[in-house]
């Protein structure tokens, strides 16, 4: 599945994109995995690919740890 996305700003080493028909959902992710070029109110088509098999639950926790490691839920955890 693909979802159009957009991306609403940039702080340091954090992108924050907007998704939604409204616009109304976020995502924080890395701006390192940012396409180069991109700035701010650019638009993305963001697709989710499940990893191989062998990617084991420590490289999952990993990345979901970088994801989620400036959120403001991760207070919250």
């Amino acid at each position: 599945m693909t979802e159009r996305v957009q991306v609403d700003r940039i702080e340091g080493n954090r992108a924050v994109l907007v998704a939604g028909k409204d616009g109304s959902e976020t995502i924080s992710l890395p701006a390192r995995l940012l396409p180069e070029g991109t700035r701010e109110g650019t638009a993305l088509d963001l697709t989710l690919i499940p990893a191989p098999g062998d990617t084991t639950r420590a490289e999952v926790q990993d990345l979901m740890d970088e994801l989620f490691a400036d959120s403001p839920a991760a207070g919250a955890r």
